[in-house]
């Protein structure tokens, strides 16, 4: 069973500076890329795009999956001008179901489109939550 963890802005700077510095240490001897679901940081993204991933590459992440399609098409030249590749995007789920009534607020496109334009944008791969 999940409990909640109440963390002070301390502690998590604490812990992300620890496991930062672990990733450096591990990064030396290893090749795997370390990236980060930009779902994690949505809000402040939408607010502040370029620092946040001025901060995300600065951290050392080198690759992002973005949260939804037409944010990440629309952020993927600033993804590029910090150093980071977009690896993955959640698409929307009509393209899948075709069910678009549910998703008002969407607007509709044809899955030919979709990919067209993740793949413009230099996305690899997408995925349906």
């Amino acid at each position: 069973m999940l409990r909640s963890i109440r963390l002070s802005r301390r502690e998590c700077l604490q812990i992300l500076a620890g496991t930062t510095a672990a990733s450096s240490l591990n990064a030396a001897t290893s090749t795997h890329v370390t990236g980060v679901q930009l779902y994690a940081v949505r809000a402040a993204l939408r607010k502040d795009p370029e620092n946040v991933l001025q901060a995300l590459a600065g951290i050392g992440f080198k690759e992002v999956e973005g949260f939804n399609r037409a944010d990440t098409v629309t952020l993927a030249p600033r993804i590029r001008q910090h150093g980071l590749a977009v690896r993955s995007c959640q698409a929307e789920t009509p393209l899948f179901t075709a069910n678009w009534e549910a998703y008002p607020e969407l607007r509709q496109i044809s899955l030919p489109e979709a990919i067209d334009s993740l793949a413009g944008a230099g996305v690899e791969y997408f995925t349906m939550g």
